[in-house]
């Protein structure tokens, strides 16, 4: 049978291309004019009904992918006819023939061959028909259009035979028909394996085609006849893939579903909008209780629905009449009822029919029901703490439930096994009270107390007036309606601790499920019972425990470190102090399980695994030994996103851990920036400019490019030998250096000195070096950088040359200056250079730089120039002189600075001279300038100036003595004298026994 089944499929697939090849060979045999015709036609008929085919049922059979490749098969075709009616032969296009007719053929394989390669694009993804039809039509136009307006190249000469243009078009298309087998492979588990090798067949036929179109010389050949030939069959089997994928299959599959419309268990129905039914299948039949044929027609809200319910107010009613979406909506159906009615549109919204499909949920929805209760119950027995508490979460859980209208909680009283109703629902407190005292009384008390006491759940109808406690609270509940009941048995251990009572009124409350899920719930409050039992008797000796933990704990939550306590037995944190809280962020409820803390801290899975692995052997370890077991360093995440390196150490007391951490977040900071500034000081000092090298312990352990580049060596033959061998140093050089090296190493600066050092090519340089004490490599090293500055010294010998020599001219040109004043006041002769060695003295002792110093001398040389202005007669004349004359002796520093003003001093010389009269009081002259006012040089000098004026000898009068000048200054200082000044002139003359020049 599989075998006659094989063939049947093989006939009806190969005999219509065999026979339509077989037409074809007749007519070649009349002529092949006839032959090509009818071999174009054939693929242009199948092309052309292959896209009719798809294009139509897309919206039925939603294949993409064959759509695609039918639109552009028929577009092909569409070039195809163009070829057909251009054929050498045929004369119906002008300027048609074999070149033309060659280049509409290649124009529409190109279009065929990019269509199959891209086609596996659309087995997942889809564009819409139109956009399909303008894009493959344009260019199926624009082939044609540049084929027609001789724009595209030749493909055929006669005479010769195919260009190679042609030739290589036609392997191109090979290569991508080639390129399309293994796309449309990696797809074939979305398709059907009929459509998958059906294609594979396709595109085979195409590229054996293909080549044979690539051979032939001229329209005769064989090889043309072969190829017009494998195309009529490969167009045929791609109309077989879009006519059974199409159209054969999705009928198959949709006749098999109508066979199984009757098999669906639930009522099915076909609607129109108006709720009147088409079609209705066994179910319907059998829950209208009428034939199914009978159902047509008739109002689905009248046989389904609740029929109090007006048709207009039902929600599944004006759910059906809306249409469009497919939607679902429970009612409540005839007899108390729950059902559940869902519609869906019948084929995509193009018929005004709905699929309704009803179902009766009342068991499921009072089945629901019950779960959410016992989930209530469920998240009760997590939360409260006491069995009151679960006792009154329960008995509101069983209310919201709904459906029973009588529910009570009995508990057994403390110190004694009566029972007692403690919660009820559905009764007033009379009720409540009179059942209470049928409790108390054993002749009227529960009937089915003795198997609560047993543990069991009783479940099922009321007892009748027959059984024992039917005249008690058996008929006073009975009045109220219930006629089912279910006992709960509470137990605490083996005994009984309380009942719950669920009453419903209405027979069958209480099915298979119902029951389960009730025992369900006394074991879960039964468990719960016993739970916060042991967890009271738990409490009440951990209360006992953490008075001797009480001092612990102060010490624990007090401690600075950051610390954990956690159970040996459980892994389970204990408690958190506050150091580590504020430590990493989080607050107590954060962390307040191991599980929080591996989920917040621990944050690297492997990380957690590796702790998790590692915790009972470091318990043991710790243990054993008595002392502390250190962790490796851990990285640990705070609430902020930051992290943490940190180091804990695990010491076991009895059944706790403690884990204290330290933080080495900082420690490692610091270390990871010291190595990236070394990376960064490695990378400048690698580009800089300067000749850098690294002594350790003497020795070269690194030099840069540069200094390689100084010296005339490689790295190679540098690193590993002292610099002294290196430079080839002599002995005053050596000395230099390793002086220089132990200044460093004891503290001191670095400074800059020079070496002479003989190149590698034997030429001498002067290298200039200074050092500081570094690292190198986590190594103390001589960090020193190298400079060639022979060039440099040489310049500064030069200018240092000029600078004597220009020092030299104007200290002559100075003391020519001071010897012309000494001519003119013969009186005061050697006064200026006396004044100009004093303040030198005065500078030194206060601490001036030496050339700073020596221009206070020069300074001094000069002071007195403006006596040039006074007249010979007021200079020379030995009494005391006139204020005329004494104003006019004042105006020398004024004339002085005149003279001086345009010359060009380092130092402000014209200004020094101008000031060496003014006083700190402002009773100077000639401008009364006051302390701040005044030049530190003009200080320096008046002082210098009066002292030699007093202690020195004068043809009209004795000196007055050094003890004289001192007085004075002493007496005008800070009010007259600049006090610093007069300190280091008595500082000189009494501890360093400066005297007055001659």
């Amino acid at each position: 049978m599989p075998g006659i089944i094989v063939f049947r499929a093989l006939f009806r697939d190969l005999a219509p291309p065999v026979l339509l090849s077989i037409l074809a060979l007749a007519a070649l045999s009349v002529s092949f004019l006839l032959f090509h015709t009818l071999a174009e036609l054939f693929s242009i008929v199948i092309a052309v009904t292959a896209m009719v085919v798809a294009t139509t049922s897309r919206d039925f059979t939603r294949n993409h992918f064959l759509v695609y490749l039918a639109v552009a098969s028929g577009w092909c075709a569409a070039i195809d006819f163009a070829h057909l009616v251009a054929y050498k032969g045929m004369g119906l296009l002008p300027g048609g023939g074999a070149n033309m007719s060659t280049q509409l053929w290649v124009a529409a394989r190109m279009l065929q061959a990019l269509a199959l390669v891209t086609s596996p694009w659309f087995i997942r993804h889809q564009i819409g028909l139109a956009r399909l039809h303008t894009v493959l039509g344009l260019l199926a136009v624009g082939a044609v259009f540049v084929v027609l307006s001789g724009r595209a190249p030749d493909t055929f000469i006669e005479g010769q035979g195919l260009t190679p243009f042609k030739v290589n078009a036609e392997y191109v298309i090979i290569g991508l028909l080639v390129l399309t087998l293994p796309l449309l492979w990696l797809n074939c588990r979305m398709l059907s394996l009929r459509l998958c090798a059906t294609m594979t067949a396709v595109v085979v036929l195409m590229i054996v085609s293909e080549l044979a179109f690539s051979q032939y010389a001229n329209a005769f050949d064989w090889a043309n006849v072969s190829g017009h030939i494998l195309k009529i069959f490969a167009y045929w089997f791609v109309y077989v893939a879009l006519v059974q994928t199409t159209l054969r299959e999705p009928f198959r599959a949709l006749s098999g579903a109508a066979s199984t419309y009757d098999a669906v268990p639930e009522p099915t129905l076909l609607v129109r909008a108006d709720g009147n039914i088409l079609q209705a299948n066994r179910a319907a039949a059998a829950a209208a209780g009428r034939p199914a044929a009978d159902l047509v027609g008739s109002s689905t809200h009248v046989l389904f629905h609740d029929a109090s319910v007006p048709g207009e107010s039902c929600a599944a009613c004006l759910a059906i009449a809306n249409g469009g979406d497919p939607h679902l909506t429970e009612i409540a159906g005839p007899r108390g009822t729950t059902l559940e009615c869902s519609a869906t549109p019948f084929l995509a919204g193009r018929s005004q029919a709905l699929v309704a499909v009803i179902r009766d949920v009342t068991d499921r929805k009072r089945l629901a029901s019950l779960y959410d209760t016992l989930s209530a119950i469920n998240r009760a027995i997590v939360q409260v703490r006491d069995t009151g508490q679960l006792l009154e979460a329960a008995l509101a859980a069983l209310v919201a439930h709904g459906a029973f209208p009588v529910v009570l909680v009995g508990r057994r009283q403390r110190g004694s096994e009566t029972l007692r109703i403690e919660l009820a629902h559905g009764l007033d407190a009379g009720d409540i009270e009179q059942i209470n005292s049928f409790m108390r009384d054993p002749a009227r008390r529960i009937d089915a107390l003795g198997e609560l006491a047993m543990g069991r759940v009783v479940l099922g109808p009321m007892p009748g007036e027959a059984m024992p406690g039917s005249l008690g609270w058996t008929r006073l509940l009975a009045a109220v309606g219930v006629t089912d009941r279910a006992l709960l048995p509470i137990m605490e251990h083996d005994r009984l601790e309380a009942f719950i009572g669920v009453f419903a009124s209405g027979h069958h409350q209480f099915n298979t499920e119902q029951m389960n899920l009730l025992t369900t719930m006394a074991a879960d409050l039964s468990y719960a019972v016993t739970s916060l039992s042991a967890e009271s008797r738990r409490h009440a000796a951990e209360q006992r425990a953490n008075l001797s933990e009480h001092r612990f704990r102060k010490v624990f939550e007090a401690s600075p470190m950051p610390m954990q306590l956690l159970s040996v037995s459980t892994g389970e944190l204990v408690a958190l102090n506050r150091a580590l809280f504020a430590w990493l962020g989080y607050s107590e409820d954060e962390l307040a399980s191991t599980a929080d803390w591996f989920e917040k801290v621990y944050r690297a899975p492997a990380l957690r695994d590796t702790l998790a692995s590692r915790w009972a052997s470091d318990v043991e370890a710790a243990r054993e030994t008595g002392s502390a077991v250190t962790s490796p360093e851990i990285e640990l995440s705070c609430k902020d996103g930051s992290r943490r390196i940190a180091q804990g150490s695990m010491t076991v007391v009895d059944d706790d851990v403690v884990v204290t951490w330290v933080d080495l977040t900082e420690i490692r900071r610091t270390e990871q920036n010291i190595r990236e500034n070394e990376q960064r000081l490695r990378a400048l000092v690698e580009q800089s400019m300067v000749g850098i090298y690294a002594s350790i312990s003497g020795i070269i352990g690194y030099a840069n490019p540069r200094f390689c580049e100084i010296i005339g060596k490689p790295a190679s033959e540098l690193v590993g030998r002292d610099i002294l061998d290196v430079i080839d140093a002599d002995a005053a050089a050596r000395e230099l250096v390793r002086g220089q090296r132990v200044s460093i190493a004891m503290g001191g600066p670095g400074r800059q000195f020079s070496v002479p050092v003989r190149r590698a090519d034997g030429t001498t340089m002067e290298l200039g070096l200074q050092g500081s004490l570094s690292t190198w490599d986590g190594k103390p090293a001589f960090i020193v950088m190298a400079q060639d500055i022979t060039e440099r010294k040489l310049a500064e010998g030069k200018i240092a040359a000029y600078v004597r020599q220009l020092e030299g001219s104007m200290r002559g040109t100075l003391k020519t200056i001071s010897n012309m004043v000494d001519l003119r006041d013969p009186y005061t002769a050697g006064h200026e250079r006396r004044v100009g060695l004093v303040a030198q003295a005065i500078g030194r002792e206060l601490g001036w730089p030496a050339d700073r110093c020596d221009s206070l001398e020069m300074i001094g040389l000069v002071h007195d120039v403006g006596k040039i202005a006074v007249p010979t007669e007021i200079l020379s004349r030995p009494g005391r002189l006139s204020p005329i004359e004494m104003e006019i002796v004042r105006g020398h520093v004024e004339a002085g600075y005149d003279i001086l003003k345009d010359a060009e001093f380092v130092a402000p010389v014209a200004e020094v001279v101008r000031q060496h009269h003014e006083r700190l009081d402002g009773s100077g002259y000639p401008r009364g300038l006051r302390g701040g006012e005044m030049l530190p040089e003009a200080r320096v000098l008046a002082v210098a100036d009066v002292f030699e004026s007093m202690a020195s000898h004068r043809p009209y009068r004795p000196s007055l003595g050094t003890a004289a000048a001192l007085a004075e200054l002493e007496e005008g200082r800070g009010r007259l004298y600049d006090p610093d000044a007069v300190d280091a002139l008595r500082r000189l003359i009494d501890e360093k026994g400066y005297t007055l020049p001659t």
